[in-house]
């Protein structure tokens, strides 16, 4: 709490930056920030490690509304980019989300929420979500897929940090050659820190040649 006190609440699902001195997670408590929250959320620490000059460790609210900063809904899933400065985690209402905390930002910038929704139009929710070093690529779980009763895994393209030229966009990873989404459940997943490459659990049958001969299976 901003007066040293520990959360009067369990606190879980951490997540940690690169360098080890931010760490994402969630909690119900309601005394980690003023004034306090109305239930489980996600917030950053800062925990000053590594820190050679003066740094007083601070625990900040990320899942925010700027409509109402304390909407309830917040699943227990998040995820922090390398330097500390994104956050993604997933919210019962709008699906996956992605804060820029401007830690760490060069030149001007204000802490934004972008949206980046659930990956189908039905009522399935994402979540699970990993993300790359710069935060603009979010590797995250759907269930169920568009077209398909199986958890799906899906990759956002986020275009943050000021990437020139970028395009938001959302693709399926679990589709056969074919384009057909796969026949069983898949995930969990694990992006790599550049965002080039994706480690999938999956027991489907079609996405590979030969199957998963009964038994999930790890692929990239």
């Amino acid at each position: 709490t901003p007066t040293g006190v520990a959360g009067d609440f369990n606190s879980e699902a951490p997540a940690i930056s690169g360098s080890g001195r931010y760490i994402s997670f969630e909690s119900p408590a309601d005394n980690l920030v003023v004034p306090g929250t109305l239930s489980s959320n996600i917030f950053l620490r800062d925990t000053c490690a590594g820190v050679s000059g003066n740094c007083t460790p601070a625990t900040t609210l990320v899942s925010q509304s700027p409509a109402n900063p304390f909407t309830p809904g917040v699943l227990t899933n998040s995820a922090i980019s390398g330097t500390g400065r994104f956050v993604a985690y997933v919210s019962a209402s709008t699906g996956l989300q992605l804060r820029d905390t401007c830690i760490g930002a060069v030149g001007a910038c204000t802490p934004s929420l972008v949206s980046l929704g659930n990956a189908t139009t039905t009522a399935g929710l994402s979540s699970e979500p990993s993300i790359s070093a710069d935060g603009s690529v979010v590797l995250f779980l759907s269930q169920p897929p568009l077209n398909s009763g199986y958890t799906g895994v899906y990759v956002a393209t986020t275009c943050v940090g000021g990437l020139v030229g970028c395009t938001r966009s959302t693709l399926q990873l679990t589709l056969t050659s074919t384009g057909n989404p796969a026949d069983f459940n898949s995930g969990p997943s694990a992006l790599a820190p550049d965002g080039h490459s994706a480690a999938i659990g999956s027991g489907a049958e079609n996405l590979v040649p030969g199957g998963s001969n009964g038994k999930s299976q790890i692929l990239t």
